[in-house]
């Protein structure tokens, strides 16, 4: 009997160790088989995806090619015989023109003579003229314009006190004074959302307002701009693309100023702690600007005459008046300036660098 029990398990063990040398032997081709199959099949998938992929990229560079080239061909393409009667700029928000003024009688008249001649609309622009200095000649000059613009005189017109080193410098602090007062005004009196600023020794181009009227909405809208200028700093005629550049417009972290919008909701935020002086040197500093740009321009949409005034024609005769002013009417208002905004700025470049990567790769 027990015999016959060694026998059986014996008989047990050779059995099992068949059955699991079968099984053994048997699954890894199975599984080879399986594996060479899901890799095919993962390689296709994958082959597939990428000529997706291939051919969506390269449909969108296409495109922004396009929109490249279609700005490049703007200085041809958007010129206009009458652009106050085929421009889109009667309706729209309000957004006026804030002229700086003091002393200068025939530079008032100069400037709000191109001001006026190129105005397309009264209601959408109305011109205020805020002056200070008390300087009759100026204010009757400004009046003699009647209803066609606004005149608010600054009723400080009181010495200000300033450092014994600065003394010469006054001008700086009166003119500061002056742009807090005449802000205040614009923006806390007349309630207006933006405005645009001026002095009285700019000369502006044919499409001024076009380009104030279709940057807007682009200013309102990303939270990382904060102004919009006509001024581009290095404007002069060599540097910048006098045939093809009309239509060019940039972000930039210099504030260039002469001519720029800002919004009451700025000077919400600057009105408060403006400074007593040098206004302008003030708002480049980082702490104003926090990371925010400002859209400016290839070629100027103002250029100053202001030889003689406080700054006493610094820079003038070598800089300033080299400055290029546009002359090709320019239709903003009929472009898609959603390039200017950050957001769709880094989807462009993130989808370029994309495409780039999978051409190496290539």
């Amino acid at each position: 009997m027990r015999k016959k029990q060694i026998l059986l398990l014996k008989i047990g063990v050779v059995v099992w160790v068949c059955v699991i040398y079968a099984f053994f032997l048997h699954k890894p081709a199975a599984t080879s088989t399986q594996k060479s199959h899901d890799i095919t099949e993962q390689l296709d998938k994958l082959e597939e995806e990428l000529n997706k992929q291939s051919q969506f990229y390269s449909v969108l560079l296409n495109k922004l090619r396009t929109m490249h080239q279609q700005q490049q061909n703007l200085g041809d393409e958007a010129v206009l015989q009458d652009p106050i009667v085929e421009s889109p700029l009667l309706d729209g928000p309000v957004l006026p023109v804030l002229l700086i003024a003091c002393n200068r009688d025939a530079a008032v008249r100069r400037s709000l003579d191109l001001l006026l001649k190129y105005r397309p609309s009264q209601e959408r622009f109305p011109i205020v003229v805020s002056q200070d200095c008390g300087h009759r000649p100026t204010r009757e000059a400004i009046e003699s314009y009647g209803e066609k613009v606004t005149l608010i005189q600054h009723p400080d017109l009181s010495d200000i006190e300033v450092p014994l080193k600065e003394r010469k410098f006054k001008g700086y602090f009166l003119i500061a004074r002056h742009y807090r007062w005449a802000l205040n005004q614009m923006f806390q009196k007349f309630e207006h959302e933006a405005v645009i600023i001026v002095e009285d020794d700019l000369d502006i181009a044919p499409d001024f307002y076009e380009y104030f009227s279709a940057t807007y909405p682009v200013l309102q809208a990303d939270p990382t701009l904060w102004c919009v200028s006509a001024w581009n700093d290095n404007g002069k005629a060599d540097l910048v693309d006098v045939k093809n550049g009309t239509g060019l417009l940039y972000r930039t972290d210099f504030f260039p100023g002469l001519g720029w919008m800002l919004t009451k909701e700025l000077w919400e935020e600057l009105g408060p702690k403006w400074p007593r002086s040098y206004w302008d040197d003030w708002v480049r500093a980082p702490e104003q600007r926090s990371d925010r740009a400002c859209i400016r321009p290839e070629i100027s949409r103002t250029r100053t005459f202001g030889k003689k005034g406080v700054s006493n024609g610094l820079f003038y005769e070598k800089h300033l008046k080299q400055i290029y002013l546009n002359d090709a009417y320019t239709s903003f208002t009929k472009m898609n300036l959603t390039y200017l905004m950050k957001v769709r700025l880094i989807l462009q470049l993130k989808t370029i660098n994309k495409y780039n990567l999978y051409e190496k790769k290539r």
